[in-house]
């Protein structure tokens, strides 16, 4: 009796671990990452989806020399893009600004309307993932940081 209530316990702690290191798949995935920031894109097949951006804390020295601490934050944007082969454009139709505790410290709609991706920019990756499925982590070296 001892020796079934022993193996049971270590095959429920095998199959514990097996599951904690397991990957179920989420509702996102990462499309870039740099020293600054880790953005997600919402798993769809669609042209438009939501669109996270998380933005690490990050300390500097004011004109006093002493150091300030801004802390991270998370922003989570709703995409549409239209993938015409002659008119690309994106809009960020909704938006929504997470402190670092998850409060919302910001929200709204129609951000950017009709805008065209620069070339080389966060906001073409982004607009690329939607319209073309691109999936991998691009190389942060490869791409110049713009203001989406």
């Amino acid at each position: 009796m001892k020796v079934k209530v022993i193996y049971s316990i270590i095959f429920i702690g095998i199959v514990g671990v097996f599951v904690s290191f397991s990957d179920f798949g989420t509702d996102f995935f990462e499309i870039y990452r740099d020293k600054n920031v880790i953005i997600y894109k919402e798993n769809t097949s669609s042209s438009d989806g939501w669109v996270k951006s998380h933005y690490f804390s990050k300390t500097t020295k004011n004109n006093k020399g002493k150091l300030i601490t801004k802390s991270s934050k998370d922003v989570l944007e709703y995409w549409k893009c239209d993938c015409g082969k002659y008119s690309k454009h994106y809009s960020i139709e909704d938006y929504v600004i997470y402190d670092s505790r998850g409060k919302v410290t910001s929200s709204g709609d129609r951000l950017v309307y009709q805008q065209r991706p620069i070339p080389s920019s966060i906001g073409e990756l982004i607009y690329q993932s939607f319209c073309m499925g691109e999936t991998e982590i691009i190389d942060s070296s490869a791409v110049v940081i713009d203001s989406l």
